[in-house]
């Protein structure tokens, strides 16, 4: 009988706790996510999971290049492995926003963009910026976690015109639809997404 793929065979010889990488079965996985989404350039990984060099430079290597994060160390490390775009996927504030620039400085090498939602956001950026920011309008397509509802986003999206913000995009997250069969969910994320689209498509004409 063969042993489960997951299973070692020098375990007494490994130092616990111990984080296990499983190269083929990571590399298995990269590669079909890559086939979901049709080509490498449709994605933008979550590295919130994994936080992990050795993973985004697999991811990487089979042709991802813009990556999302939740943290500044998190963006940090996507930095020291020159990821070429990197977006913070959370509105920063205060001190984090300083933390933001340092981090922009740091790693020329890396385009990084973050999340606004509040037009007090965009106030305290402009007083911060020596030069152009890369943001995307962080869109509350259900969640209620983040966001702005895309009915009330014009605002931002005119305010962002007139800042030294470049507005690089919209970001909208769905995971509070969790419908277990994929027609049902299909049509939950059309139904969340639909003000969102109304929103965008005139930047797509």
């Amino acid at each position: 009988m063969m042993p489960d793929w997951f299973e070692i065979e020098n375990d007494d010889q490994i130092l616990s706790p111990a984080l296990l990488f499983y190269p083929e079965r990571i590399q298995k996985n990269i590669q079909s996510m890559i086939e979901t989404a049709g080509s490498a350039d449709r994605l933008r990984p979550h590295v919130k999971t994994y936080k992990c060099r050795e993973i985004v430079k697999m991811q990487m290597d089979a042709g991802i290049t813009r990556f999302k994060c939740s943290t500044l160390a998190e963006a940090a490390m996507l930095g020291k492995c020159k990821a070429p775009d990197v977006l913070i996927a959370y509105p920063l504030t205060g001190p984090n926003q300083n933390g933001y620039l340092r981090l922009i400085k740091q790693f020329p090498d890396t385009s990084f963009s973050t999340l606004v939602d509040h037009p007090d956001q965009i106030a305290q950026w402009k007083s911060k910026l020596e030069e152009p920011l890369r943001v995307y309008i962080d869109l509350d397509v259900g969640m209620q976690r983040t966001g702005i509802k895309p009915e009330l986003a014009d605002e931002l999206i005119s305010l962002l015109k007139e800042e030294p913000c470049f507005l690089a995009g919209f970001h909208a997250y769905d995971g509070h639809i969790r419908d277990e069969d994929p027609k049902q969910r299909k049509t939950s994320v059309k139904r969340a997404f639909f003000a969102a689209e109304r929103l965008i498509q005139p930047f797509k004409e």
